[in-house]
This record gives structure tokens, C-alpha cells and sequence, in this order.
């Protein structure tokens, strides 16, 4: 099984309507139900591992290997076992060949096109459908990435799930995953689900002693943009750095379906790396604060200084106030006893001065990078 010479590095990859059974006969299966019999061993075996166990970003070729009995599902240790061998044929630069009943077939080398499309070795799910047309025609190719699984056959996707234990599909998963804005509760889920993050794209520096990257608001904003446009439901238009007349840039600015426009202003409170400090390590900066909270290797804020996100907010509204619904101050509370501030911090922040008091919302988000609760 050799890939085609000469495959082009753009792919023309066109929707189809067709029959999954007609494509997969194309590939030596008789129907559907084989690929369905391996999915439910390969479900099996990903609901067996932890999270950070689960397979990322892998690919290989799924062959039938029924006669004309069919064979049954294959063992989860089986599968394991195979999940292994992917692994280890991608970090040679090779694609398995794996049966239906989840044995080893062989291997086929990544095309150089295609190999240099691969992101740290690692398939995409684009460069997936584009291999299943110029490198494999013919073939069941099948994308897996933790829960995601995803069939290819000639650019066409034959069955895609978002949580392939639970056999949630990526429609329904879109529809799950979606909220409206309500009155902005999808601020402090961000903060739940995506300021917890302490890897490369996060907001911690020094997780361990709570201590933010430098310059967080920018980064948080970042996050928080992109979290909207993956969750929010049923928006026109998410932009950053919404130019107010003569009173500066709104953090976010949403424009909703429904023709409602609703500011965002960011805080935080907690303490983030200095300037010059960005080379420090996590153990100079503890030896530099000797256990205590503030230090010249950090910047701190407290709600003294975020409380003023009120009238920040309140002239941007006075600017725009006949186009705008309403105005949103999200502070992240990113200090390790955020948490036990309760439910009275938002209660505490000042009234707007001018406008009704119903125009202004405060969030006060307690944000932690091991765990993460609300601070109402």
C-alpha cells in the first residue's frame, strides 16, 4: 500500500451527499455495521483510559476483516494495545494499517506534502481529509484525538463524534455546548473553564504561588474573546478594542442575533510577574517575597483598583447609551482566597453615577489554576 506520487498541497475537498454504506463498499467494507463494531471497541477502550492518557491527534487506515461471518468486536486490551502501535508507527513518520478486528496490518509513510503539514508531528483534523483524498483514495481513514473520532473516505466524512464514548456527534455537541448571553453568565464560565488553564496559552506564570504571567488583562481578554466566539450562541459580531469616542477602547463589544449591543470592561485582581522579572524563576520569586504577598518582582491589584472599572464602564455607556443594551465589568479574582470572598463582592463594587444601576452588571469571578468556583 503505497501513497500516490505527487500529491498537491491543496486539496479540492467537496461536500457530498452520499450513502456512508457506498463509500465504505468502495473500501472492501460490506456496510457500516463493521466500522460500527470497532467504534464500539475503540469507545470501550478510550472510556478505560484517564484523560491525559487518551490518544492526541492520531491517524490510521481501518481495513475490513470480516468474511462473510462477521467477526466479533474486538477485546479492549486488544485495542489498547493497537492505540500503542499508532502511537508509535506516527513517531516513525508512518500511518498504521489497523483490521476491524483491531489487528496490525502494516504501515504506509507519511507523504512528505502531507508531512510538513503536520503540526509537532501531530494531525490535524483539515490535513486528515485532505490525506484521505490524495494519499489514501480508496481507504477508511479514521482520525482520533481523546474523545473525537472522525471516518474519512476520498474527503468525505463519513461519521465524526465529539465524544465518541458517549456518542455525541458534533452537531449535537454544538447545540450542548452553546449558551445565549442572558445577562452575561457565560463571563464566569469563562473563568471556570478557561483561566484555569496553566499551559503555554494560559494566564499563570507561577501557578503553584498564584502568580499571573505579565500584563494578564491582555491575555484574558484574548481568552475570553475566543471562548465567546466558541460558546456564545447566536451572535452577529465579537470585537476587541471597541473604539469609544474620546474615551478610549471597550475590552469586547458583542452584537447579538436579536440587534442588542453589550459592552465588557476587563479587571483582575491577584498579583502578576513585573516587567523585569520575566526571566526570574518560580524559586527567586519565592525567595524574593519570603512568604509574603507583595514583592518588586510582582504587580498587585486589589478591588481599590478595579472598582473604578464602574465609571470606566459608565462613560463608554453615556458615549453610546441609545445603541447600547447594557455594560458588563467582569473582574477575575485570581488571589488563593478569591474563593472564600463569598457572595458579597459584587454587592460591593459602586454604583454608576449617572445612569440606572440596572445598566451596569459586575461580575466577580474567583479563578484559581487548580480549581475554580463563583464569587457571585
Amino acid at each position: 500500500m503505497s501513497p500516490a506520487p505527487n500529491i498537491p498541497l491543496i486539496y479540492d475537498i467537496s461536500v457530498k451527499t452520499i450513502d456512508a454504506n457506498d463509500l465504505l463498499r468502495n473500501c472492501g467494507f460490506q456496510s457500516y455495521g463493521e466500522v460500527e463494531r470497532f467504534l464500539s471497541a475503540w469507545s470501550d477502550a478510550i472510556d478505560s483510559l484517564a484523560d491525559f492518557n487518551r490518544p492526541q491527534c492520531i491517524l490510521f487506515v481501518l481495513v475490513n476483516r470480516s468474511g462473510s461471518t462477521p467477526h466479533p468486536q474486538p477485546a479492549r486490551s486488544t485495542v489498547l494495545a493497537t492505540i500503542d502501535s499508532i502511537k508509535t508507527a506516527q513517531s516513525n513518520d508512518s500511518i498504521l494499517i489497523v483490521g476491524t478486528d483491531a489487528s496490525v496490518l502494516g504501515t504506509i509513510k507519511i507523504p512528505q506534502a502531507i508531512k510538513q503539514r503536520l503540526q509537532g508531528g501531530k494531525w490535524l483534523r483539515s490535513v486528515a481529509s485532505q490525506f484521505s483524498v490524495g494519499g489514501a483514495k480508496d481507504k477508511c481513514i479514521c482520525f482520533a484525538s481523546k474523545l473525537i473520532f472522525e471516518v474519512y473516505v476520498n474527503g468525505t466524512l463519513v461519521e465524526e463524534y465529539a465524544d465518541v464514548v458517549r456518542r455525541i456527534s458534533m452537531t449535537a455537541l454544538d447545540f450542548i455546548s452553546k449558551q445565549s448571553w442572558g445577562d452575561g453568565e457565560l463571563l464566569e464560565r469563562c473563568g471556570r473553564e478557561e483561566l484555569v488553564d496553566t499551559g503555554d496559552h494560559g494566564v499563570w506564570h507561577f501557578p503553584a504561588i498564584y502568580v499571573l504571567k505579565n500584563k494578564p488583562e491582555k491575555r484574558m481578554q484574548e481568552r475570553l474573546h475566543a471562548f465567546l466566539k466558541q460558546t456564545l450562541l447566536g451572535y452577529k459580531d465579537l470585537k476587541i478594542e471597541y473604539h469609544v469616542d474620546n474615551e478610549g477602547r471597550v475590552d469586547i463589544t458583542i452584537w447579538t442575533a436579536d440587534d442588542r449591543i453589550y459592552f465588557v470592561e476587563i479587571k483582575w485582581v491577584g498579583r502578576a510577574l513585573s516587567g523585569g522579572g520575566l526571566t526570574v524563576t518560580e524559586a527567586k520569586v519565592k525567595s524574593t517575597l519570603k512568604g509574603k504577598w507583595k514583592g518588586k518582582c510582582v504587580t498587585c491589584y486589589d478591588e481599590a483598583h478595579v472598582k473604578k472599572g464602574v465609571f470606566q464602564l459608565e462613560k463608554y455607556l453615556l458615549k453610546k447609551f441609545a445603541n447600547v443594551e447594557k455594560g458588563f465589568l467582569v473582574v477575575y479574582d485570581c488571589r488563593p482566597n478569591g474563593i472564600a470572598r463569598g457572595t458579597e463582592a459584587a454587592n460591593e463594587y459602586p454604583r454608576p453615577k449617572k445612569l440606572d444601576a440596572r445598566k451596569v452588571k459586575v461580575w466577580h469571578v474567583a479563578v484559581s489554576p487548580l480549581t475554580a468556583s463563583r464569587a457571585k
